[in-house]
């Protein structure tokens, strides 16, 4: 008999269970994030989609803002830190650029109307940055989210309608000449479906509608039609994204009482019907908006706008995706500014804010980030603060480039 082991076998298989609860605990938290974990597993195109581990180094980033009636085009040049080229690109009258999505194939960028039933269709080039419009094509009206998915002929353009409490699908041609209505869900009254991510391994596309309370799950087929096959309650869900390197979905709140948080979920099927099951949650200020997700560094990062809190919550995670306590949390103060949309670029090096145009008139921030030899966060440094002009929606979209 071993020495120490207990005689009782009803004990024996305590003692066990125990030790082996207690060794799952220790290997879930237990280790660090290293971006070598994820370079053999990470796509290679680079975009603000996924914010995936850089292959090479980042030259510059091209910045597109959404202002009034256009979009804002600068140059962020990774060496110097410096803005060039600040162009603006005329769209209808009236339009408030909602939200952006990229084709990298096709070079298309998709830009959503949030005040009117438009979809831009924008060829963007690489080179240099410019934009040419190519079409403005009927659409749902008022979309704050949109993301492009490619089928074997077309494009599916998913949208949420604030406003509207809808979630639509529309088709659109390669050539960005046509766009047809495949799709509308509506949802109870004030229901303010606020974004969307797609699970291309599951395909899944999970839906926060905020004040609805809960995350609409759809099955979508090779068609691109969608198939609701199951729902999750949690309260005022916002911004929810679904990264494929952490296979987890990523979620942050907009709470007007209490606190907002970012939850990180599980995605969990039974019987071919789907749910998303919390595995961790980060407390945070009031009002929560955009996240974002630096795969180099290993930061899940979310804006919070609460009056005395606005700001960006910089969060460690574990190459399992899961918060590493192992590591420093880290809080980058926006003072009096609602900081409304984040973007990261893909090397890690820099945050991209912009905010409520109507209520400040410094619309874009650039936050230089420096990291210590662990991985934290040492310095978040405010380079650049540039008034973008008039324009109540401000949402943008960074592209990185070797």
């Amino acid at each position: 008999m071993l020495l120490g082991l207990p005689k009782n076998k009803t004990l024996v298989f305590s003692v066990l269970l125990a030790l082996g609860i207690l060794l799952g605990a220790f290997q879930n938290c237990a280790p660090g994030f290293s971006s070598a974990d994820l370079q053999s597993t990470a796509p290679d195109i680079l975009d603000n989609s996924g914010n995936n581990p850089p292959t090479g180094i980042i030259k510059k980033s091209y910045i597109y803002v959404g202002g009034s009636s256009s979009i804002k085009a600068l140059i962020l040049d990774h060496k110097t830190d410096q803005i060039t080229n600040v162009i603006s690109y005329p769209l209808s009258s009236g339009q408030s650029p909602g939200w952006f999505d990229y084709d990298k194939i096709s070079r298309t960028l998709f830009v959503a109307d949030a005040s009117g039933p438009n979809l831009n269709v924008l060829h963007l080039t690489e080179a240099s940055g410019n934009l040419t419009l190519q079409k403005t094509l009927p659409f749902i009206s008022q979309a704050v989210h949109i993301q492009a998915l490619r089928n074997n002929s077309d494009f599916s353009i998913l949208a949420a309608s604030y406003n509207q409490g809808q979630y639509a699908s529309y088709k659109v041609d390669f050539l960005g000449e046509a766009a047809t209505e495949q799709q509308v869900f509506t949802y109870a009254s004030g229901a303010h479906s606020h974004s969307s991510s797609f699970d291309k391994g599951r395909n899944l596309v999970f839906v926060a509608n905020k004040d609805e309370h809960r995350i609409v799950i759809y099955s979508r087929d090779i068609d691109g039609q969608l198939t609701h096959v199951g729902a999750t309650l949690v309260g005022d869900p916002r911004m929810v994204v679904y990264d494929e390197i952490f296979d987890k979905v990523y979620l942050t709140t907009e709470a007007n009482t209490g606190h907002s948080s970012v939850v990180i979920y599980n995605i969990q099927e039974n019987a071919g019907v789907y749910s998303l099951i919390e595995a961790q949650a980060f407390e945070m200020g009031l009002r929560g908006s955009d996240l974002k997700i630096d795969h180099k560094h290993g930061y899940v990062a979310a804006t919070v706008r609460e009056a005395g809190k606005e700001g960006i919550w910089a969060l460690p995670v574990t190459s399992a995706g899961l918060f590493d306590m192992a590591r420093m949390n880290k809080f980058i103060p926006v003072a009096s500014k609602e900081a409304r949309s984040l973007a990261i670029t893909t090397d890690g090096q820099y945050y991209v804010v912009t905010c409520n145009s109507g209520q400040n008139t410094s619309d874009l921030l650039i936050y230089k980030i420096s990291y210590d030899s662990s991985t934290n966060i040492s310095a978040s440094d405010l380079i650049q603060e540039i008034d973008l002009g008039a324009g109540g929606f401000q949402s943008h979209y960074v592209l990185s480039v070797e």
